[in-house]
């Protein structure tokens, strides 16, 4: 016959643990359990010594709670705190097609597992001066700084390359040329290909290299049509079909004019009608999955919404826009929202994002399996200060996606989706603060991200989860 005392007893006990912790433990429920044990269950009721086996279970179960109740966080015990989700709620943007834009749920959905927290651990990286573009190419991290330069009288910033087959030891490798500054690079098939200038800001002589490794680079012969003069190109991005480019020309000290560019065979370049982009915002970024190009942007003079339009194109002058997202501006809470940076991965396109409420920053992000219907993802972020931070650059892998942002004080902040429609933030919460993380690639093993600290270059590896 059960202790009819035993019940009374465990969930005086549980009560009063559950107190201490910061774990909810449903103790009536949980001693209703135990008390339920049927005595055809392979556990005996009793064992020979007469203690009754359920206490014992009770034990072993508040045990486990209690070593669940803490972990080890950057070296320190810390209680666990919930995540608390973020749930961008975009609407259909007013573009023609209008294809009704998806929404997402308004009912927060929180991760069913934890995500690992990333433990980045920085390197040494000798002398270089910044890191402002990583890429992983063949067995390869190759690192590159700093950035060219954008006025006019600037020196010249001659660029530097590192490399690292691991992302713990680095190895400084020459230069594609004397006098080299990099503007922009992307990986296709196992090539890098980096868009870099010579000579003065003024009359820039700008040309395409290329290295599967690194260190030995090919220069690509007879480039034209990128000598367009002061300015820069932001970004390259390689189809099926030929070649996309986003570019940009300084009329003057305030002013600049933005185009773009594009290339059957990535050698012979010209201009192509560049997509209108109505008010300030402009373009969010260029990005392809191989067989077309999409183009994100914001756009609106209303100083009450903005509209975030993905447009398509497989031949880089045609484009179809499709809407991503009406996003709210100002506001009694000063509110805005803004699109930061595109990418295209395992589970497709993802635009990422910030909404400020005053000066606090909070992640949005969106994803599409095909570049035309978007749906508002899920973003488990931390509670408090700790969640407030944009999604700044991403960087897809196989496994997924990694995006990286900087909360308030400007610690870097990390967050990571196997597939674009569900993200966890990852961070070490005792990571350096002042951090700004420019650059980030992956790899099978390690996942690496670069940038800036107290004016110094960093580069931190962690290891992929």
């Amino acid at each position: 016959m059960a202790d009819p005392t035993f019940e009374t007893r465990l969930t005086d006990a549980l009560g009063r643990f559950a107190d201490r912790v910061p774990t909810e433990v449903d103790a009536t429920r949980m001693v209703r359990a135990l008390s339920s044990v049927s005595t055809r269950s392979s556990i005996p009721r009793r064992a020979a010594t007469g203690r009754d086996p359920r206490l014992a279970l009770a034990v072993v179960v508040l045990i486990a709670v209690t070593l669940a109740g803490v972990v080890v966080f950057g070296g320190r015990l810390l209680a666990p705190v919930p995540p608390v989700v973020v749930s961008p709620i975009p609407s259909t943007a007013p573009v023609t097609p209008t294809p009704t834009a998806a929404t997402a749920s308004s009912t927060p959905v929180l991760s069913s597992t934890p995500a690992a927290v990333l433990q980045w651990t920085e390197q040494d990286i000798g002398t270089q001066p910044a890191v402002t573009s990583i890429w992983r190419v063949g067995e390869w991290f190759v690192a590159v700084g700093p950035e060219s330069s954008f006025a006019d009288d600037d020196q010249p910033m001659d660029a530097r390359f590192i490399r690292s087959r691991d992302g713990h030891a680095w190895e400084a490798v020459p230069a594609p040329a004397r006098g080299l500054e990099i503007e922009t690079g992307t990986v296709d098939d196992g090539v890098l290909w980096v868009v870099g200038k010579l000579g003065t800001s003024a009359d820039p002589k700008r040309g395409i290299w290329s290295t599967r490794d690194g260190e030995t680079w090919q220069r690509a012969p007879n480039v034209k049509g990128l000598d367009f003069g002061p300015g820069r190109v932001d970004e390259i991005s390689p189809t099926r079909n030929g070649w996309a480019a986003l570019a940009r020309r300084w009329i003057d000290a305030e002013a600049q004019e933005g185009f773009m560019l594009s290339s059957i065979d990535g050698v012979r370049w010209s201009r192509v009608e560049y997509p209108e982009v109505e008010g300030q915002w402009g373009i969010v970024g260029l990005v392809s999955d191989g067989n077309r190009w999409l183009l994100a942007i914001q756009t609106g003079t209303d100083a009450a919404t903005t509209s975030l339009q993905a447009l398509t194109s497989e031949d880089g002058t045609t484009w179809t826009p499709h809407p991503v997202a009406t996003l709210e501006q100002g506001g009694p809470l000063r509110q805005s929202s803004r699109a930061n940076d595109v990418s295209w991965g395992p589970g497709g396109f993802v635009i990422g994002g910030v909404r400020h409420e005053g000066e606090f920053p909070h992640p949005l992000a969106w994803h599409s399996s095909d570049g035309e219907t978007w749906t508002g993802a899920r973003i488990d972020a931390l509670p408090g200060p700790a969640g407030e931070s944009p999604f700044d650059l991403m960087a897809p892998f196989e496994g997924g996606y990694l995006s990286a942002g900087h909360r308030l004080q400007e610690a870097a902040s990390f967050f990571f989706s196997k597939d674009g429609v569900a993200w966890t933030q990852v961070d070490d919460l005792f990571g350096e603060p002042l951090s700004r993380v420019s650059a980030m690639a992956v790899s099978d093993d390690a996942l690496v991200a670069g940038g800036e600290t107290e004016n110094r270059a960093f580069i931190w590896s962690a290891p992929r989860p």
